[in-house]
């Protein structure tokens, strides 16, 4: 009876280990197309272009994000938002296909360096719905 209850115990454990294996993300990797979690997000799409460790911050995930309602930004793109690599893959939906970051990446990343910048670790769905409206005049463009 004992080894019963052991073999089912044990049988339990390695089929939730299973299940974590199969819903564990892909590793990122340069222009790897996702989604986001957010609600009224779906059509938000992250695009990863470069990877790097920073003095300082550790590894750094450079990314590109479109399709970003207007009511949160005015064209809907951000051409570069550093993120700390611990962080972001817990924002990240689903793996969607490869894509292309913005025309401003490059730009964006330059500038970062310049100013030794950081990375952000707060929610991508905070970040556009929060920080991005306070960042426009109230009227934004159209």
């Amino acid at each position: 009876m004992l080894t019963r209850i052991l073999t089912f115990t044990l049988a339990a454990i390695a089929s939730l280990f299973s299940i974590a294996a199969a819903q564990a993300p892909a590793p990122l990797a340069v222009g790897q197309e996702w989604s986001i979690q957010g609600e009224g997000l779906d059509s938000v799409r992250v695009v990863i272009g470069h990877l790097e460790t920073a003095d300082g911050l550790g590894d750094v995930v450079h990314i590109s994000v479109s399709g970003i309602p207007p009511e949160y930004a005015p064209g809907g793109v951000i051409g570069h938002l550093p993120y700390l690599a611990s962080a972001l893959p817990a924002f990240l939906d689903t793996q969607t296909g490869t894509g292309e970051v913005s025309p401003e990446f490059e730009n964006g990343m330059a500038y970062w360096r310049d100013a030794g910048g950081g990375a952000f670790d707060i929610s991508l769905e905070e970040l556009i719905t929060v920080l991005l409206p306070a960042s426009y005049p109230t009227d934004p463009p159209k």
